[in-house]
């Protein structure tokens, strides 16, 4: 596959409502605030 097919598809999805996200964004949304007591552990997964 190529990056404008690819995009096109990112394109497409959006514009049927799915919500793109990464996987860090989905990580610290589960977490909710870095008072979290498994915050510093999934952030040095990230970094």
């Amino acid at each position: 596959r190529t990056e404008r097919n690819r995009d096109a598809a990112y394109d497409r999805l959006a514009a049927a409502g799915a919500e793109l996200l990464t996987t860090e964004m989905v990580l610290f949304e589960w977490l909710r605030s870095a008072e979290h007591p498994q915050f510093k552990a999934v952030q040095a997964l990230i970094k």
